[in-house]
C-alpha cells in the first residue's frame, strides 16, 4: 500500500486509471498532494475486486465491500489509514451516482459503465453502512456563493474585502497573490494581473490571472476610492502601510460559515476549487485549466505567458472562453 506504488495519476499511459471509471472527474477534487496518495488507494481495493472476486470497482456489490473491509480489519495498517480507505470508497461511489445522474442527459456524454442496479448495491437487503466516516461533500454552489456575498457586503461593510473576495472567485488567483497584487501589476483595461506564485502547486515564477469584463467597472470604482484614501497606494488592496493580510478574509469567511449555518467548506481557497469545478462541468480540459490557475505543467511554462503582451492576450480570451460566470454574483449598491 505504499503511496505511490501503481504509479502517477497525471501519466496518460497509466494503466491502473482506465480501471477506475470517471477517476479523472473524480480525483480533481483533491489537492494534487493528495490526488496519488487516493488514486493509488483506489487502485489497491480495485485490484483486490479483480483478483478475488472478478468484478470491476462498480460492479462489486454490498457483501463483497463489507467483506473487503473485515480483511483490512486484519491487517497491521494505522487506524487512521483503515478509515480513510472507507472514507475514500464511500465518497467515490457517492460521487459517481451524482456524476452519472448529472451527466446522463448530455447528449455528448459517453458512460463507461454499463447499465446495473449497483447504484442501489445490486438491491440486497444488506447495505454499505460507514455513514459515520463518510467524507463529508464539500461542495459549493451559485445559490450558496450568493449568500455568502450578501453576508460579506451587508455585514462585514467593507469594500475591500467584497472586491477581494469578488476577485478570488472571479480570477481562481490564490488567496494570497490575491493579497498582494500590487496596482503597477494590475491592468484594468486588459483585465489581467500578473503575480508572484508562491505555491509549490506552482512553477515558482511569474503567474497571470484575469477577470470578466462585468467586473471592470467596479474595479474601477474601488481604485477610485483606494486613491482617495491613500495618497499614493502600492497594494491594489492597501491596509495601513502594508497589504491586506490573507488570515483577514479567512476571518470573514469562517464567520460567515458560522453565521449563514453553512456545511460546506467555506474559505477564499473554496472559490479557486468552485471555478475549477465549473470548468470541468464545462468540459474544459485539464491542462488548459491547469493554466489558468497558474498550476505546475510540465509542457507549458506560465511565466513565458506572463511576460509578453501578445500571449497574455490569447490567454484572456482563452479565460473568457473558459468563464463560468455571466454577470456580477450580486449588483453591488453604491456606498
Amino acid at each position: 500500500m505504499t503511496p505511490k506504488k501503481y504509479g502517477d495519476l497525471s501519466n496518460p499511459e497509466n494503466k491502473f486509471a482506465k480501471m477506475i471509471p470517471y477517476s479523472n472527474f473524480f480525483f480533481d477534487r483533491y489537492s494534487i498532494s493528495n490526488q496519488n496518495k487516493n488514486f493509488n488507494r483506489l487502485v489497491t481495493i480495485t485490484l483486490y475486486f479483480k483478483k478475488e472476486l472478478g468484478k470491476g470497482l462498480l460492479e462489486a456489490d454490498s457483501m463483497d465491500i463489507l467483506n473487503y473491509f473485515k480483511k483490512l480489519d486484519q491487517k497491521p495498517i494505522k487506524k487512521v489509514t483503515k478509515i480513510k480507505y472507507r472514507g475514500l470508497l464511500s465518497s467515490y461511489y457517492s460521487y459517481v451516482s451524482k456524476f452519472k445522474a448529472k451527466m446522463e442527459g448530455d447528449d455528448s456524454f459517453k458512460n463507461p459503465v454499463p447499465p446495473s442496479e449497483i447504484w442501489d448495491f445490486s438491491g440486497k437487503k444488506e447495505s454499505l453502512s460507514i455513514e459515520s466516516i463518510e467524507l463529508e461533500e464539500n461542495v459549493l454552489t451559485m445559490e450558496v456563493v450568493d449568500k455568502i456575498f450578501e453576508y460579506l457586503y451587508y455585514v462585514v461593510e467593507s469594500k475591500r474585502i467584497f472586491i477581494a473576495m469578488s476577485l478570488i472567485l472571479y480570477s481562481g488567483a490564490r488567496v494570497s497573490e490575491v493579497c498582494h497584487i500590487e496596482l503597477k501589476n494590475l491592468d484594468i483595461k486588459n483585465r489581467w494581473f500578473i503575480t508572484r506564485v508562491k505555491s509549490k502547486k506552482s512553477d515558482k515564477k511569474d503567474g497571470i490571472y484575469f477577470f470578466p469584463v462585468f467586473f471592470t467597472p467596479e474595479l474601477r470604482g474601488y481604485i477610485t476610492l483606494l486613491k482617495e484614501e491613500y495618497s499614493n497606494p502600492k497594494y491594489l488592496f492597501q491596509e495601513g502601510d502594508s497589504f491586506l493580510h490573507p488570515a483577514t478574509l479567512r476571518k470573514h469567511m469562517r464567520r460567515a460559515k458560522k453565521a449563514l449555518g453553512l456545511k460546506v467548506n467555506c474559505n477564499p481557497h473554496a472559490f479557486r476549487d468552485f471555478i475549477n469545478t465549473m470548468r470541468i462541468e464545462m468540459r474544459i480540459t485539464k491542462e488548459i485549466r491547469k493554466i489558468l490557475l497558474n498550476q505546475k505543467s510540465k509542457d507549458v511554462n506560465i511565466s513565458h505567458y506572463a511576460k509578453k503582451f501578445k500571449n497574455r492576450k490569447y490567454l484572456r480570451d482563452l479565460y473568457d472562453k473558459c468563464n463560468p460566470f455571466k454577470e456580477l454574483i450580486k449588483p453591488i449598491p453604491k456606498i
